[in-house]
This record gives structure tokens, sequence and C-alpha cells, in this order.
């Protein structure tokens, strides 16, 4: 998914592979980069796969994600599961909000994350959507009155500090990890 956001958000530049945005994005350096360079595809095989096929089978495959993601949530929140035709309704509207928010938080940060003023703005307006992804995800899993909006709203703090600190967590460590496994290379 990523591949594909910065794909179709840089206008199919070359350089706007997945690696180049890894390499970017923890601020990795030889030999490590080469590493990371050689790992992921082309910028040329980004673009193919950001096709209308592409996205479309990326499409198809996000529904039985959801329904397992529904799956975690009804046994998280000891609810029955939906039935089929309506596990993969509300499943399919999740994915939906998952691709969007994703696409926004990517939008904001690849548009708005220039510079340091702007980087803040980015940065909060990704935690936002992600609020609102936690926020919407039991409504619209579980198919059930958990206490309106006022009864979701611990769910979305700890699934937003969750995801934040996941890739805060990912900023700090993910550098280090990979210069050490590009050691033996």
């Amino acid at each position: 998914m990523m591949a594909m956001d910065r794909t179709w958000l840089t206008g199919f530049s070359s350089s706007a592979n997945l690696a180049s945005f890894v390499i970017r994005h923890y601020s990795l350096h030889e030999p490590v980069a080469g590493i990371v360079r050689d790992t992921f595809a082309s910028a040329s095989a980004d673009r193919s796969s950001s096709t209308v096929l592409g996205v479309a089978s990326w499409a198809v495959a996000g529904f039985p994600l959801a329904v397992s993601v529904q799956k975690t949530f009804a046994r998280a929140w000891r609810v029955p599961m939906l039935p089929w035709m309506a596990s993969y309704l509300r499943g399919g509207l999740w994915f939906l909000l998952y691709v969007a928010t994703q696409f926004g938080v990517e939008a904001a940060t690849w548009t708005l994350g220039r510079n340091l003023g702007l980087g803040v703005l980015a940065g909060l307006a990704g935690v936002a959507l992600t609020f609102v992804l936690w926020g919407a995800t039991p409504h619209l899993l579980l198919g059930k009155d958990l206490g309106g909006w006022r009864g979701l709203v611990p769910t979305a703090i700890a699934g937003t500090v969750v995801t934040v600190g996941l890739r805060l967590l990912s900023l700090l460590l993910l550098p280090r990890w990979l210069a050490s496994w590009a050691i033996p290379f």
C-alpha cells in the first residue's frame, strides 16, 4: 500500500520507489542503503503494480483481512461474529476507511512534512486520522451499540497510542536493526 501511495502521490516519479522512501525516512547510509535498494522493487515495478488491476487485486485481498480483524474484535469485545454477508459488507467499509486514513496520513506526511512547522501539522493530521480509524473500527466491525461514540473513545485513544508509539519506535530502532543486519554483508 505504501508503494502505491508513494507512486501516486509523486506522479509516478522514477525516484518514488519504496526503497528510496525507506532510505530517506530512516536516514540510512551505505552499506545499509544499498541493501535496502537491492531488496525492494524498482520505481517502474512499483508503477506497474499501481495499475487498476494491481489496485483491484490488492483491494480483493483486503476483504479477508477485514474479516480477520473483525473476528479479533468480536473475540476481544466478547460479542458474536456478524452473519457472513454483514461481515463482508462491514469489513469492506472498514477496509475502505483503513485505506482512506492510511492514504491521508501518507498524503499529509508527503505534502506537509517538508519543514518543521508543517511537519508538526502533518504529524497532528496523522494522529487525528489514526484516532478516527480506531474510533470507528469497533462500531463498523461489531455492528453493536457500544455506548455511542463516547464508549468508543477509550478504544480510539488506545489504538492511536499504540499505532503512533509503534511508528515512533520504528523510527528509533529500525535504522539500528538494519545496520546490524548489514554488517555480515
